[in-house]
């Protein structure tokens, strides 16, 4: 899928993003990356998809399910749903981020989705599913062959500060609740985080620890490579209000509250849990990383980039916010090992997962617009493409001249 946008954000206009398996949104603060993210996350979610296409099609889908006939989708249909869809999402936006709609007025979006065999959108009814359950599966497969995703997540920037400030957060909108519940306007909004936040703090507050997602195994390669000496804890929610997240010790039985845990445990904690517990792995799933390099250090990132690249080769989609120069290069390493795979190369070499470049898209926001970074015929990111990363040590280079030339008057 490509999208078009115009006027989201400090991004004035935009042309065919491809949307990938891998998304890398590269730029300095306030240039619209996180922005143009969540607009993705948005679109390629259920709870927003969903509504749309049982709102277009609830005629369609009741007569083919009592005449218990296949149902036959039109690329008209398909044109409808992204036209009807992207409408949706453009008059919306703002709301969902919290922010008033002034700021949003003029926004515009375009998907542009990728070629669909009209024969892929003759959908088979089951006579064993009652109407809802029909519905949803139908809506199901139509949108899994329109957009790359069927279920989004999303970790927010602040997802430190909630991790260890939820249970605050939750009292805070639980008291809000009963007061509006005496003013007899429950009716309005009560949450005091947007909408994307609060679905996070929403995750925290609910976690079920008896589930377990497809992509477990990478939350705890997570803890082996850059905890080393300890594990995410949760105690068991059934046995007090809310759950308690702990880190723990592997080598003793010392157990640390979270906001006592190092500020890396804090800010890899939610990826943990989210690949533990809460992404399940069934519906085309994507997660969105923002600043994934938090209170990380440079070897850190890119060890973390590392259990990315095997979560995408595994099935997952992942989008990327960052301004770390270390995400960049430590992506670079994986996409460079992927074109030398086939050559003797030494252990640490080795180790290193290899990433196919059909897999990724890398894009840098800056100047009001997004560019493509990524060098189709190196099969790499062109940092070179990104100077605005490269201004310290400019600077640092300026000053090493003028102290060269200095010593050599002096002399």
């Amino acid at each position: 899928m490509k999208i078009s946008v115009k006027n989201v954000g400090n991004i004035k206009e935009a042309n065919n993003i491809n949307i990938n398996n891998l998304n890398l949104y590269i730029g300095k603060n306030g240039s619209g990356k996180t922005y143009f993210s969540k607009l993705i996350y948005f679109m390629n979610n259920l709870n927003y998809t969903m509504p749309v296409f049982l709102k277009l099609f609830k005629e369609k889908l009741s007569t083919s399910y009592q005449e218990e006939k296949s149902i036959t989708f039109t690329i008209d249909d398909v044109d409808l749903f992204i036209q009807e869809f992207s409408y949706s999402i453009e008059k919306t936006f703002a709301s969902k981020l919290g922010i008033d709609k002034f700021f949003f007025k003029n926004i515009n979006i375009k998907l542009e989705i990728d070629e669909i065999n009209v024969k892929d959108l003759k959908l088979k009814q089951d006579k064993k599913l009652d109407l809802d359950t029909y519905e949803m599966y139908m809506g199901f497969d139509f949108i899994r062959k329109i957009l790359p995703s069927l279920d989004s997540f999303y970790l927010p920037a602040a997802r430190a500060n909630y991790m260890i400030t939820y249970k605050y957060l939750i009292e805070s909108q639980m008291n809000n609740y009963r007061l509006m519940s005496l003013k007899n306007k429950t009716n309005q909004k009560f949450d005091i985080l947007p909408e994307i936040e609060n679905i996070f703090l929403q995750n925290i507050y609910s976690v079920d620890t008896k589930k377990r997602g497809i992509y477990a195994k990478f939350a705890k390669a997570i803890e082996d490579e850059l905890f080393q000496n300890g594990k995410l804890s949760i105690k068991n929610p059934k046995t007090q209000d809310v759950p308690t997240y702990e880190f723990k010790l592997n080598d003793s039985k010392k157990v640390l509250d979270l906001v006592g845990a190092s500020s890396s445990v804090t800010e890899i904690a939610p990826l943990i849990l989210y690949l533990r517990h809460i992404i399940m792995g069934y519906l085309d799933d994507c997660l969105f990383i923002d600043e994934p390099e938090l209170s990380l250090h440079p070897s850190a990132q890119r060890i973390l980039v590392d259990i990315i690249v095997r979560l995408v080769n595994s099935g997952l989609k992942v989008t990327l916010i960052t301004h770390s120069p270390y995400i960049i290069e430590a992506l670079n390493n994986n996409l460079l090992r992927y074109k030398i795979k086939d050559e003797k190369i030494p252990d640490n070499i080795k180790s290193i997962t290899p990433l196919s470049c059909s897999l990724v898209s890398a894009y840098l926001f800056e100047n009001n617009t997004i560019v493509d970074v990524l060098n189709k015929n190196e099969g790499l990111i062109d940092d070179k493409l990104i100077e605005s990363f490269n201004d310290i040590t400019k600077d640092y280079e300026v000053m090493r001249d003028i102290e060269y030339y200095k010593e050599n008057t002096n002399d």
